[in-house]
């Protein structure tokens, strides 16, 4: 039950910050220094998201088209995260965010 400051939000720190939530941690804090966007590991069939990123089809896509979908990606992801306690993103350039997630996805 202890709490768990995990600072950066590489692949390493979240894989950190999912073992300490599982491991039941009384909670777990992610501090970064700026945003990022957190895609999935797999689509909803147990393929790799980053391989269906980097596919001739998915290159040859417009440019607004490939935005969209990524989009698409991102958002998903984000309602799962805000599902299990996730808040907002601040509003304004000057704000800082802060987030005490417990759940894991």
């Amino acid at each position: 039950g202890k709490r768990v400051v995990i600072v950066g939000i590489g692949n390493s720190a979240l894989d950190i910050s999912l073992e300490a939530a599982r491991c039941g941690s009384h909670s777990v804090v992610i501090l970064c220094r700026s945003g990022t966007n957190i895609i999935p590991v797999a689509d909803y069939y147990g393929r790799p998201a980053d391989q269906m990123l980097n596919t001739r089809l998915f290159g040859a896509l417009p440019s607004t088209l490939r935005n969209l979908l990524f989009f698409q990606l991102v958002r998903g992801t984000t309602a799962k995260f805000r599902q299990h306690g996730m808040p907002p993103p601040p509003k304004g350039k000057d704000s800082v965010g802060f987030a005490n997630l417990k759940e894991h996805v």
